[in-house]
């Protein structure tokens, strides 16, 4: 590739010329308070080996470090990424968040309990006051929970768990072994139905964003972001 069709690259895409870049490249994941101090770290052992071998030139140095991209790749897995900081619970969880994550679910319970209840039926009335008054007690508990210091993994744990999407899944699941959706004899023949195959799209979703959340919270334990 000649010289003026490389300058056309992105830096990122270039072979790290300088100390400078060589850090950008290997950084550019990262959270900025991770790169900050992964920066000052390798700041820190450029001016001990400058010290050792005042001889040293930045090619040199470069070299030695090697690949800019590899070590992108090795800091990526085990410092928190921008990608990891998407998947982190809010650090501290207001009371406006925990009303507004479970007002889908209580919208779902007026509409569903309001007409029965607006006509003065006694079992809708009863429905809709218990169970809105239960939403709110484990709102309470949730911001009660998570406005305390936790570790980042007990964070997300206690998070999901008290997430309404979770509640209504663990409620569905509750619910299916009573009764007795979860059989062996009858498990195959959900996925035969629409309902079976969502059912089990949404599960997997929460599964796999869990799992995301979980690995950048140990992430942000083992080296703080």
């Amino acid at each position: 590739m000649t010289g003026e069709l490389r300058s056309l690259l992105s830096p990122r895409l270039q072979h790290p010329r300088t100390v400078a870049d060589w850090l950008e490249v290997a950084t550019t994941d990262l959270t900025p308070t991770a790169a900050a101090r992964v920066r000052a770290d390798y700041q820190a052992h450029l001016e001990d080996t400058l010290a050792a071998e005042p001889d040293l030139t930045e090619a040199g140095l470069l070299r030695r470090w090697g690949s800019a991209q590899a070590a992108r790749t090795g800091l990526n897995r085990t410092h928190l990424t921008t990608w990891d900081a998407r998947h982190l619970p809010p650090g501290r969880l207001s009371v406006r968040r925990v009303l507004l994550d479970s007002a889908p679910m209580q919208l779902g319970m007026l509409g569903a309990a309001g007409p029965g209840a607006l006509r003065g039926d006694p079992r809708a009335l009863t429905l809709l006051g218990a169970t809105l008054l239960l939403v709110q007690l484990i709102n309470l508990a949730r911001w009660q929970l998570l406005t305390r210091p936790l570790r980042p993994e007990s964070r997300v744990i206690w998070h999901w768990l008290t997430k309404p999407s979770s509640l209504i899944l663990l409620g569905g699941l509750l619910w299916a072994t009573w009764v007795g959706v979860t059989q062996p004899a009858q498990v195959g023949g959900w996925f035969g139905r629409l309902e079976g195959w969502l059912a089990a799209g949404v599960l997997t979703v929460q599964l796999v964003r869990f799992q995301l959340s979980l690995t950048a919270a140990r992430k942000q334990r083992s080296v703080p972001a």
